[in-house]
């Protein structure tokens, strides 16, 4: 499983690339002891598993408004009908015996149009005395 790609859904709105460093990595990526949240099939059949904080309720981890839209696209569930997630989220794909791989494809895509967050940027607008040079610096 070294250096398998998996993808972050981050309680900040942000979904980030995850690569595979061992066991500790996945406990890094949400935070704590792990528990599968979900698993789906893709529309050819891939297995994915949705990976959280198995104590992020418990521990009053802020709410991930992302990983719910997530599983509403990827499932096809209304999103009413699902539970408050807490902490971050990592997205694995997982082979026939159960072993943890890259996350597939179509799964990666549609938590990339989940995210909700946008680089910020600053606009310095500068005005002269006299107002005839207005000037814009990013």
């Amino acid at each position: 499983m070294e250096n398998t790609i998996g993808v972050i859904l981050r309680t900040n709105g942000k979904v980030e690339e995850f690569i595979y460093k061992g066991y500790e990595s996945i406990k890094e990526a949400v935070g704590g002891n792990i528990e599968c949240q979900k698993s789906g099939r893709t529309s050819k059949g891939e297995i994915w598993d949705l990976w959280g904080n198995e104590e992020g309720r418990l521990l009053e981890l802020p709410m991930n408004q992302v990983a719910r839209v997530f599983i509403s696209k990827a499932t096809g569930e209304p999103i009413d009908n699902i539970l408050s997630l807490h902490g971050d989220f990592l997205i694995l794909g997982c082979n026939d015996e159960g072993d943890s791989i890259i996350c597939p494809l179509e799964i990666a895509k549609i938590a990339k149009e989940c995210e909700m967050f946008s680089e910020p940027f600053t606009r310095f607008t500068s005005f002269s005395s006299e107002q005839e040079n207005n000037t814009e610096h990013y």
